[in-house]
């Protein structure tokens, strides 16, 4: 039991999901690093970080044109209240 609420505790107050590459930092905003997989879209990648299609795009230039494999975009990040 006490494994399970340990492995618990750390998935919720890990800011990213694990497919993530990193964070950045620019002009104070804080941003998750995700690189783009085969068959991902805007809408799926906002619903793994819990943001808007709208957010991201405004963040990324070009990302409503659409995405291409390898490509990383800044997700912006909202610690957890």
């Amino acid at each position: 039991m006490i494994k399970v609420l340990l492995i618990f505790g750390f998935s919720f107050f890990n800011p990213a999901p694990s497919d993530s590459i990193g964070m950045e930092t620019v002009n104070g905003k804080k941003f998750i690093l995700h690189k783009v997989e085969a068959k991902e879209t805007l809408f799926s990648i906002s619903r793994r970080y819990r943001t808007t299609v709208a957010e991201i795009a405004q963040n990324n230039e070009g990302a409503e044109s659409g995405l291409e494999v390898g490509r990383v975009l800044r997700i912006p990040y909202a610690s957890p209240s």
